[in-house]
């Protein structure tokens, strides 16, 4: 991505998006998941729309639009996080593709954002199952709180 394209892509995002962003809660704010022992960083939690949804901005080539499925794993990871650092539930997520010749968003309901992290749970219990069945006390906490989820 060059400088003119990245300029490009800044101006279609102010075009197109920009003036749906209402109040702002949070941008790029790292957080760690109390319970399960892991990071993130949200990109920005705001009003879109008058809704209070969780974004995740990507960026790709023009003519390369391609939502990815396992974003929302993503998604729910960090919805799962503003929870359990903020007490904060959000019920709409999307990930806003931008190019410099068009955004593209896919959105995401509350049953997806809670299917994204229970996907994302289940691959987070595979690797603390791994690092506790080694001793480590911290992957056995983790797992233990993770367990819940799955009964």
């Amino acid at each position: 991505c060059n400088e003119l394209e990245s300029h490009r892509m800044f101006l279609r995002w102010r075009e197109d998006f920009s003036h749906r962003i209402g109040m702002v809660k949070l941008i790029e704010q790292p957080l760690i998941h109390k319970g399960a022992f892991y990071v993130g960083t949200p990109d920005l939690v705001a009003t879109i729309d008058d809704r209070l949804t969780l974004v995740d901005w990507k960026t790709c080539r023009e003519g390369q639009h391609r939502v990815r499925p396992e974003w929302l794993l993503q998604m729910g990871a960090y919805a799962a996080m503003l929870k359990s650092c903020y007490d904060l539930s959000v019920n709409h997520g999307m990930n806003v593709v931008i190019a410099a010749d068009r955004i593209v968003i896919q959105p995401w309901n509350r049953m997806d954002l809670v299917d994204g992290w229970r996907r994302f749970a289940g691959f987070l219990v595979e690797h603390h199952a791994r690092l506790a069945s080694f001793g480590n006390e911290i992957n056995h906490a983790a797992l233990t709180a993770l367990t819940p989820l799955f009964r």
